[in-house]
């Protein structure tokens, strides 16, 4: 199983000017937000660090990186950072618990979820913990690609300027959060330090929500080709064969695949498991104890950019649960044999995190 002994990273992303900075101050002001063993990243894309300004600062702990957007020009700065808050934490008398990254409005999370998934430096030391994304309810970002990027990726979304959305439709930005996103939680603003503690560590928050989901397709909007999945079918006879079929689906489709989580029963192993990835970032597998009950579907969400969703299901249903179908026209051929090293490799880092 894998281990939880790391410092799980939180991000907090959301367009300009969704109220991530007021979110966060919130966080590290009230009385029952953020304390000091909670170390601030704050990201801005330019050479003056004008968000830095409006951050309450309460000691060495809030950092903050401005040579450029931390999505793109400043990896590197990202893994030294990163690698210097650990150090920090060694050297004090009580060790950070959690490091929470304020992304700038147009950072897009993938690839820092890559960057902390596959630095060796950080792996030992670090974890990807959850995504939160601020919502302007007063606007629904259906026109800005890296908006509908910020909320595929989301673990949870905070509905923002809530008090400014009159002439929106009551629960119009909660719905809008659905039909691209079925498997976020919606959680209050007053919420969001608590949320993310609880998050430190794996809990039955994302079980809770995909079991609850219905079988559906979603447009996001007519301006974009995005649309979400969510597909509940029998789980899977062999785990190594689910483990082929998604990592040689996200090989092949990974840069159409905004986001996928999935609940499935393990049957060689009787638990559940908990997958979930961004695009071409898988995380580990998660043990999840959730009982002997007797429901033993999967459940699986896909959003995706200009791919059809039909034809997952249909080759989920063929290559997984070996249905047959003769007129199904297969999403990718998916043989153990014809796999490319690094589908396979893939596959195997899967069925690794699984038998720990």
């Amino acid at each position: 199983m894998r281990t939880r002994s790391t410092i799980p990273v939180h991000i907090l992303t959301g367009f300009l000017g969704s109220g991530k900075t007021t979110l966060l101050n919130h966080a590290l002001t009230s009385s029952s937000g953020f304390g000091a063993d909670t170390a601030i990243v704050v990201n801005e894309f330019g050479d003056v660090a004008l968000d830095q300004m409006f951050i309450q600062e309460r000691s060495e702990e809030t950092l903050v990186l401005k040579s450029g957007c931390i999505c793109c020009s400043i990896r590197t700065d990202l893994v030294s950072t990163l690698t210097q808050l650990a150090a920090m934490s060694d050297a004090r008398e009580r060790p950070l618990k959690r490091v929470v990254i304020e992304t700038s409005g147009i950072s897009d999370p993938a690839p820092i979820l890559t960057t902390l998934g596959s630095d060796f430096r950080l792996l030992t030391r670090f974890h990807l913990g959850a995504i939160v994304c601020a919502v302007d309810a007063t606007d629904d970002g259906s026109a800005r690609t890296e908006a509908v990027a910020q909320l595929a990726a989301a673990d949870a979304c905070i509905i923002t300027k809530l008090d400014l959305a009159e002439r929106q439709p009551e629960g119009s930005a909660e719905q809008r959060v659905h039909r691209l996103n079925p498997g976020a939680a919606i959680i209050p603003s007053n919420r969001f330090a608590s949320w993310i503690e609880s998050r430190d560590a794996p809990n039955r928050d994302m079980a809770d929500i995909l079991a609850s989901l219905k079988p559906q397709v979603a447009a996001f909007s007519s301006g974009h080709s995005v649309r979400s999945l969510v597909l509940r079918t029998a789980s899977p006879t062999s785990w190594p064969r689910f483990a082929i079929w998604l990592s040689a689906l996200i090989f092949a489709h990974g840069d159409r695949i905004l986001r996928m989580k999935g609940l499935l029963y393990d049957q060689a192993r009787d638990t559940w498991l908990a997958v979930h990835g961004v695009r071409r970032f898988l995380h580990p597998p998660e043990h999840l104890q959730l009982g002997r009950g007797s429901m033993r579907d999967a459940s699986l969400v896909f959003i995706v950019d200009g791919l059809d969703p039909a034809l997952i299901e249909r080759s989920y249903r063929q290559w997984v649960l070996a249905e047959s179908d003769p007129d199904a026209r297969p999403l990718a051929k998916i043989d153990a044999a014809d796999l490319v090293p690094e589908s396979t490799a893939m596959a195997l880092a899967m069925n690794e995190g699984v038998a720990r």
